[in-house]
């Protein structure tokens, strides 16, 4: 069996700082609890057997523009340290993998990475899409609503999160869970 179809992979890393440690970080990357931080988060549970996030959890998400329906499966648990997602959508699978250290100072460095490959022509348009630089801004995004959740135990505003912290309300947050 031949394929035409030449598969691309993107691989996109982005580093955050929370003001809390990982044990109270961790719980919070989870497709429920992800309602009470991010503002246009939305998914439907399809298998936990504790409500939330678990090994082996699947859920699957809606969004708009070119990331459409994706399954979602936690495929590594490991509290308060990983938590890893595969996400399968019709034209690319993503690995999202999110490590998280204690810094020394009571709060939590995390280390998010975006594997995606494609598995169509169409996957690759979409890879070329993510190239475009939005990646940065989606997880600076994503790094201000948890920052604010911790720091206030409330959700930031759709419009605050998507204000530049130098003013410019240029950003474009696409949800994609635990980042895009």
């Amino acid at each position: 069996m031949t394929n035409a179809h030449r598969p691309r992979r993107l691989i996109q890393r982005c580093r955050h700082h929370y003001p809390a440690p990982p044990g109270e970080v961790f719980p919070l990357l989870c497709p429920v609890r992800e309602l009470d931080w991010i503002p246009a988060w939305r998914c439907q549970m399809i298998w936990s057997d504790s409500g939330v996030a678990e090994n082996n959890c699947v859920f699957i998400t809606d969004f708009p523009e070119f990331r459409g329906r994706e399954v979602w499966v936690v495929s590594r648990y490991a509290p308060p340290e990983a938590i890893e997602f595969v996400r399968c959508a019709p034209h690319r699978v993503t690995r999202l993998e999110i490590l998280l250290e204690l810094d020394g100072g009571g709060g939590t460095r995390a280390q998010w990475t975006h594997t995606t490959t494609s598995l169509s022509e169409e996957g690759n348009l979409q890879i070329a899409h993510l190239e475009d630089g939005r990646y940065e801004t989606e997880m600076r995004t994503l790094e201000r609503l948890l920052t604010h959740y911790l720091a206030t135990g409330t959700m930031l505003t759709r419009a605050a999160a998507h204000q530049d912290p130098g003013g410019d309300d240029h950003a474009h947050h696409q949800p994609g869970g635990p980042a895009a």
